[in-house]
């Protein structure tokens, strides 16, 4: 056998047998295995799954990349291994370097200054790192403030969190981002659009960017918020968008899609929308206010409270619609009727001076008046 072969056995009977990779990689290095070829083989063999959270790894393409960078950075503060050696095993696992500083929370503040420099992180993360009065704010929030010159993410970023405020030259993040938590992206205003394939495990923000006028076809984030954006006209959610969705001030958002016909919650505000998809169902709170709308449409489920205040185009409601929490009705003029099928779980809030003979009569016992 191969001194090759015998270490990738050795790593292999030592991983059977319970051995945490940090040690696993020191007995292969105490044993003459090169750190290079020892650091590649225990790499493989790292847990598929993020502690917590239900993210599974393809068993051909080894541990995901944020448990790779947890245990580079191990490494790196253990004195096993130098940057260099993390850098290059990072790039042959298609994982860009910075995500060392920015998508780790265990290294000290001084442990991350110095790789960032090292890595040549934009110039504005730096600043920020240099005259940061309490390190440990680091530990929270990754962020670049203000920085004129970042002009791109690069590909292939790998990060536990990333705030991305006042850039004004950003025109771009690079394929393979993905965030363990959120991703906020604030007054950014020559980004248009994000990559395709964007995994974001958490909250999906983007606010303030003028220019911003797409997303991708296929993303993934547990919560999309999208705020003051007048260049985006159309929001299309792909079909595996279950989660909670947000839209304020978007004053060219005619049209809105939702593939999936499902929703965590919804909370539509101060955009030109006229109609909300069809068959949609969502699992907690909906909320429109100052909207277009003409009709709510036939089928809606909502599965807690239901605000609709300030749509004065509202003429009817369809048929089968379910309120499993209290409906509220509040600036809806041209609303004169409700249909008789109406389900309402909780109590119906209306406005002083509504004809309660436009109420169906099951729902009669249920109205408040005047907390609208």
């Amino acid at each position: 056998m191969t001194s090759n072969g015998f270490h990738k056995v050795q790593n292999q009977l030592l991983a059977a047998a319970g051995v945490a990779p940090l040690d696993r990689l020191r007995t292969l290095i105490a044993g003459g295995c090169p750190v290079a070829a020892a650091l590649e083989e225990v790499c493989q063999r790292l847990p598929r799954e993020i502690p917590g959270l239900p993210y599974p790894g393809d068993p051909e393409e080894g541990a995901h990349p944020w448990n790779l960078v947890r245990f580079l950075v191990r490494c790196l503060r253990e004195g096993i291994i130098s940057l260099a050696q993390s850098v290059e095993l990072l790039l042959g696992h298609r994982v860009h370097p910075w995500s060392l500083v920015w998508g780790e929370d265990q290294a000290t503040w001084a442990e991350v200054l110095e790789w960032a420099e090292a890595l040549q992180l934009p110039e504005g993360c730096l600043a920020q790192l240099r005259e940061q009065v309490d390190p440990s704010l680091l530990q929270v929030y990754p962020s670049c403030r203000g920085d004129r010159h970042l002009d791109w993410i690069p590909e292939n970023l790998k990060v536990r969190a990333l705030c991305l405020r006042d850039c004004p030259r950003l025109v771009g993040i690079g394929p393979g981002f993905e965030s363990e938590g959120l991703l906020d992206l604030t007054n950014c205003g020559l980004l248009e659009g994000l990559p395709e394939a964007l995994r974001v495990l958490h909250h999906l923000r983007v606010r303030g960017c003028s220019s911003f006028s797409r997303l991708p076809s296929a993303f993934t984030c547990e919560g999309l918020a999208l705020e003051d954006l007048p260049s985006l006209e159309r929001l299309d959610l792909p079909g595996d968008f279950l989660g909670a969705l947000l839209v304020e001030d978007c004053p060219g958002l005619a049209v809105f899609r939702a593939w999936s016909h499902q929703l965590k919650k919804l909370w539509l505000t101060r955009c030109p929308i006229s109609q909300l998809p069809p068959g949609l169902a969502v699992e907690e709170s909906v909320t429109l206010t100052s909207l277009p709308i003409t009709t709510l449409p036939s089928g809606l489920q909502v599965g807690s409270n239901c605000i609709l205040r300030d749509l004065p185009d509202c003429r009817a409601f369809g048929e089968g619609i379910r309120i499993g929490g209290d409906l509220t009705l509040a600036g809806l003029p041209r609303l004169w009727s409700l249909p008789a099928d109406l389900a309402v779980g909780g109590a119906l809030i209306v406005e002083r001076g509504r004809d309660l003979g436009t109420v169906p009569a099951h729902l009669r016992d249920r109205v408040v008046i005047g907390e609208a």
